[in-house]
């Protein structure tokens, strides 16, 4: 006769052998095998794109963007034409840049804003005859850092600078760059070409109006 207080070892084979029937009858009705919430998340495709934060893909570098802004009216031949130039600092950390803002031509020297104008009906450059400036080279003051996230405005009269000979449409790209061979900027200085984006730029013949 055997003693209640012992099990029989055939009860506790039946008894595990049921638990694991449960379990298994539990992940199949479950619809997913089991896997740690690691591997899960490791596989699984995002049904979003991710965005990330402004200024996180630029993250250890320096990044400057330069915008253009044209005049809110209709621009016509030979009349004043003031374009807006704004350089911002989208990098995490602060950028040593020319503040006066000065506008030549690419080849020129004393300068920190140059422009390419393209005739938008030829796809070449748009012919114009450059202005004959001096200009004294930048000094000490003439350089600050730009803090993450500050901004720099200048800007300058197309016409003046560039007299384009013929009304139509034309693509205007603006640039940044403080590298002037005979200057004497500070180290650190940013030594790069910052670019706009590509604005069109519809010129009105304004005898055409009359």
């Amino acid at each position: 006769m055997r003693s209640p207080s012992r099990s029989d070892p055939s009860s506790r084979s039946c008894l595990r052998l049921c638990l694991v029937i449960v379990a298994s009858l539990l992940c199949c009705h479950s619809g997913e095998p089991v896997r740690s919430s690691a591997h899960r998340k490791k596989s699984m495709p995002s049904s979003q794109p991710t965005h990330e934060a402004p200024g996180q893909q630029l993250r250890g570098k320096r990044g400057l963007a330069l915008i253009v802004e044209l005049p809110g009216r209709p621009i016509r031949l030979g009349e004043p034409c003031s374009i807006a130039v704004t350089l911002r600092n989208h990098g995490d950390s602060a950028v040593v840049i020319n503040r006066r803002m000065s506008v030549g031509y690419r080849d020129s020297l004393s300068r920190e804003l140059f422009a390419e104008i393209v005739d938008a009906s030829t796809g070449k450059a748009a012919p114009y005859p450059p202005v004959d400036y001096d200009r004294d080279f930048s000094e000490a003051e003439d350089y600050v850092a730009l803090a993450p996230g500050d901004t720099i405005s200048g800007g300058f009269d197309l016409f003046e600078w560039y007299p384009l000979e013929h009304a139509g449409t034309y693509r205007l790209t603006v640039f940044y760059q403080a590298t002037e061979e005979l200057a004497t900027p500070p180290a650190g200085t940013y030594a790069g070409t910052v670019s706009s984006r590509t604005v069109t730029v519809i010129i009105e013949d304004p005898l055409a109006r009359r």
